[in-house]
């Protein structure tokens, strides 16, 4: 029925047993739902045989050991055994009401994304109880919050819809508004699933991206290679939904109920109209510094995590010779 897919973090400390938890959320969902692991990180395969998932160590990364989009994508569709397949972030909780949805999508091709809502969760998640999916979603409804509509954690999407992805850096901005972006291109029938869908975002830092500085992570340079790939106008979000779903006790069991998402059709002619007022000069967008490359070691690998942090700003100038190395 379904295929899910991740690739995790080190499983160590808090990010270790927030990912455990997430995973185990997942095995909870049905018999037929496939859980592939995808990566070599520290814990990976213990945690997939611990909990009878399948794992593929072998993916290809960038200069920094960061995953590749193109290649978690690519490896999930060739080992899926079902035509409908799942991307999650792996510290997301999912609940029933994910498999539910998924099962009544009726489309030839379609992308599912959704809000996730943020809860700090520190603790071990026990599923022996009949009610920890409603005591655990009360909690997160009452102590988090939705996070932004710019970021996206999960992608439902049919067998085939991504092909010749570009080399985006998992986690790194970007590459999530993408898929939204390629998604409608692909004429497939995106729909915002957030009034469905209560999908838990165990909140944690973000230490592990070698340059982050300032709370920002826009602000890295892996970020800025992966805005290359991603022109202004691809920058998709849950407002590019072409449908929404409808939360109703009416609602028939076997197909989802839909509302027409009327600020997707406004969002073609506001882009039109930001791109003629840029043409005429009467407004240009405040050009923000990207960050030139970080310093490298004496051994000429990338700076290490437990190194101090050194990031440059670069020119203008500088940015444009940034791009000509990634071309």
């Amino acid at each position: 029925m379904l295929t899910l897919f991740t690739t995790p973090k080190p499983f160590l400390g808090h990010i270790g047993r927030i990912q455990r938890n997430a995973l185990k959320s997942w095995s909870q969902l049905s018999n037929d739902c496939q859980i592939l692991l995808i990566g070599n990180e520290e814990g990976s395969a213990e945690v997939a045989q611990e909990l009878g998932l399948e794992h593929l160590p072998e993916v290809s990364v960038n200069d920094y050991g960061t995953p590749l989009i193109s290649s978690i994508f690519a490896k999930a569709q060739k080992h899926a055994c079902h035509e409908i397949l799942a991307y999650v972030n792996a510290d997301i909780l999912l609940m029933n009401d994910f498999i539910e949805v998924v099962q009544k999508v009726r489309a030839h091709a379609f992308l599912l994304i959704g809000q996730r809502i943020d809860f700090d969760y520190d603790q071990e998640l026990f599923t022996d109880s009949p009610t920890w999916q409603t005591e655990l979603l009360e909690r997160a409804q009452a102590e988090g919050n939705y996070q932004k509509p710019a970021g996206m954690d999960y992608f439902v999407f049919t067998k085939g819809l991504y092909q010749n992805i570009p080399p985006y850096a998992l986690g790194r901005f970007y590459w999530d508004n993408w898929l939204v972006y390629k998604a409608k291109k692909q004429r497939a029938k995106v729909i915002d699933v957030t009034e469905s869908v209560k999908a838990i975002h165990q909140n944690h830092n973000y230490q592990h991206i070698f340059d982050y500085q300032n709370q920002n992570e826009r602000h890295t340079y892996e970020a800025s290679i992966n805005s290359l790939w991603c022109p202004a106008g691809h920058w998709y979000s849950h407002y590019d939904a072409s449908w929404k779903t409808v939360q109703s006790p009416e609602q028939r069991p076997s197909s989802l109920k839909l509302r027409r998402n009327w600020t997707s059709l406004a969002k073609p002619y506001i882009r039109t109209f930001r791109n003629f007022r840029r043409s005429l000069g009467h407004w240009r967008e405040k050009e923000r510094p990207t960050p030139s490359r970080p310093s490298q070691t004496a051994q000429g690998s990338p700076l290490n995590v437990n190194q101090e942090k050194v990031v440059t700003f670069s020119t203008k100038e500088n940015s444009k010779q940034d791009r000509a190395r990634v071309a």
